[in-house]
């Protein structure tokens, strides 16, 4: 089945691609994700749009604080501040392997968005201002985010995803129409078989379906490996045939926003 992709963000981009002496600036994407390393879940369409001429910029919330596998667990190991420098460093690694412009840091506490500060809403009322400033700033015409089910569940990857979620429908200043959500179909759940509860999504709601190329993926496994206080070489090399198998050959989006109409719950119209 031929991908399917919002018209006014693919005009753009292949107007690009085909005729950059016409198009006056590149289309801009942002992925918006609470860690550095999040967005690999969904890492091909990153390098491809970049490969296509999009201005890709990736946003990360919070700073990694804390280990994501063993290594940096071991006495000795990096930790707190210092290796939230040594992760911000592998970011920028992995965004020149995929291609992708430097990387924004929010640098919000890693895992404390969910905290409940007084007054309740403040913690997240900062967060909420800061991306504010990053849809002014570069006015995207497409934005990428965690959906609700935050990729495996994690807190901060809820959160995050709600927050962008409530700035395009408040219709905020600079925020674009065009929010998707990366999803694991569910009839891939058996290619998963790591420790990690990875959510998936029922495939009928993944309606917009992106290929990539093996460029893609090759940035892909690059961009992974640049994580080495993070991952072992051998949980990157697990994870990324993992990712391949549920991935194959495309990443799948849902739009934040349905297209029914009507005036009964019961009996609602699809534009």
């Amino acid at each position: 089945m031929k991908a399917l992709f919002p018209l006014a963000v693919v005009v753009a981009m292949a107007a690009q691609t085909s005729a950059p002496t016409q198009q006056k600036h590149s289309p801009t994407m942002i992925v918006i994700v609470a860690h550095d390393d999040d967005a690999l879940t969904f890492g091909p369409l990153l390098a491809r749009y970049s490969r296509q001429g999009a201005k890709v910029y990736l946003v990360a919330v919070a700073s990694e604080e804390t280990a994501t596998s063993g290594r940096p667990a071991t006495p000795g190991g990096p930790h707190g501040k210092e290796l939230t420098r040594i992760v911000s460093d592998e970011t920028r690694c992995a965004c020149h392997e995929l291609g992708i412009e430097s990387p924004i840091f929010l640098k919000f506490e890693d895992s404390k968005l969910g905290q409940v500060p007084r007054p309740p809403w403040g913690y997240l009322a900062e967060v909420k201002r800061e991306i504010g400033k990053i849809f002014q700033q570069f006015r995207p015409d497409v934005v990428v985010t965690t959906g609700p089910e935050g990729i495996y569940g994690h807190p901060d990857h809820r959160l995050v995803g709600a927050v962008v979620t409530e700035l395009v429908q408040s219709g905020a200043e600079g925020a674009p129409v065009q929010l998707l959500y990366p999803g694991f179909p569910k009839d891939r759940q058996l290619a998963w078989h790591e420790d990690e509860p990875m959510s998936f999504v029922e495939t009928r709601f993944l309606t917009i379906r992106v290929p990539y190329s093996e460029a893609d993926v090759v940035a892909f496994r690059k961009a992974f490996a640049c994580y080495k206080s993070q991952w072992r070489s051998e949980e990157v090399e697990s994870y990324s045939k993992e990712l391949e198998d549920i991935w194959r050959g495309r990443i799948d989006l849902r739009p934040w926003f349905g297209s029914e109409t009507g005036e009964d719950l019961l009996s609602l119209h699809r534009k």
